[in-house]
């Protein structure tokens, strides 16, 4: 009877825990962040149009490089490839693709300015 008793207890106590962490706020809430909460804060037009002129700049950049720098820039940064999986893939050595990488980011950086 004791141990039942016991078990009941806990199976509460657990079942209370479990409803109090599902709905109480586990972060700080000062009048800050409760601001930032009710309030929408929208992109100012002059950072919109600052990113869509950079990300066009970027991408006439890239569409600049030979087909093999644009290829293995890619692969290293959104294929998230080392430059020894990218020289496995393409059959060359680690030093042709890091030097085509440092490349196409050096000439990007030079259309970027």
């Amino acid at each position: 009877m004791l141990y039942q008793t016991f078990d009941r207890f806990e199976l509460e106590d657990i079942s209370h825990l479990n409803r109090v962490s599902r709905h109480i706020e586990h972060s700080e809430l000062t009048e800050e962040t409760l601001n930032d909460r009710a309030f929408y804060k929208p992109e100012r037009i002059e950072d919109i149009v600052s990113e869509s002129i950079e990300y066009e700049q970027l991408h006439r950049a890239v569409s600049e490089l030979s087909e093999v720098q644009r290829r293995r820039l890619k692969l290293y940064f959104f294929g998230e490839l080392t430059y020894e999986q990218i020289a496995k893939l393409e059959g060359c050595k680690y030093q042709a693709v890091q030097c085509s990488v440092k490349a196409a980011l050096k000439a990007i950086k030079k259309l970027m300015k």
